[in-house]
């Protein structure tokens, strides 16, 4: 029998409280990865949750030049559309200005043509791989228990590390996004929920329902830290 994975729940005042533990848990990664092993390999989440968090690190001023950023899910839409998660979080932890690092990963999603959505999940796939294990994954759960852009109810190519989307159930509906392979090869996890409406998701993971949250299985557990409010 599988051994469950270890869940470490956090329950905080607000999301900016949410935010403070969650900035100051990254920022303390990547003292000790780098450290230990020269650099800091952080996959960054999309959606509005974790902005706070990213506004945070930007004001602490992080050495970027030893972290490798990576991102666990993008929206198929052109360079620099509201609806990409790189747009949102560039402007959040660098404004205006070109991410100050070399090692910045975007995701290149920007074509919904099926074919080529297949071809940008194998490239990225070879770009990550020599990367694993990360040493930080960020993540939100959505509404319904999705994961990155893992819904309830899709399959996927087992073996995979980057999966084409389609038809999700959240506009917009053709996306890239990380496996569940890839974002449990990782030291630490971090799942961040906030807003009352996360509430039944949060709810059915905790009773153990089949949701993509609950197929998370990184090796030493997972911290989620939740607003009370």
């Amino acid at each position: 029998m599988k051994t469950p994975t270890p869940l470490h729940w956090h329950p905080l005042d607000t999301p900016e409280t949410v935010a403070q533990m969650a900035s100051t848990s990254i920022f303390t990664a990547a003292q000790q990865a780098i450290a230990q092993r020269g650099c800091f390999r952080l996959v960054l989440a999309g959606g509005r949750t974790p902005l706070l968090t990213y506004s945070l690190l930007q004001q602490a001023h992080p050495d970027w030049a030893f972290w490798h950023i990576f991102y666990a899910d993008e929206r198929c839409a052109p360079p620099g559309h509201p609806d990409r998660n790189d747009a949102a979080i560039q402007r959040t932890l660098w404004g205006t200005l070109a991410p100050p690092l070399a090692h910045h990963y975007s995701i290149p999603a920007y074509s919904t043509d099926p074919y080529t959505m297949h071809k940008v999940a194998i490239e990225y796939a070879n770009l990550i791989e020599p990367y694993l294990p990360f040493d930080l994954v960020l993540l939100g759960i959505g509404e319904d228990g999705h994961i990155a852009s893992l819904f309830p109810g899709q399959t996927h190519s087992p073996g995979q590390l980057v999966h084409p989307v389609f038809h999700a159930p959240k506009p917009p509906p053709d996306r890239i996004s990380l496996s569940m392979e890839a974002l449990n090869n990782t030291r630490e996890m971090l799942i961040l929920v906030t807003g009352q409406e996360k509430r039944n998701a949060l709810m059915a993971w905790q009773r153990g329902e089949p949701l993509p949250a609950a197929q998370l299985s990184p090796p030493n557990g997972i911290d989620v830290l939740v607003s009370q409010r």
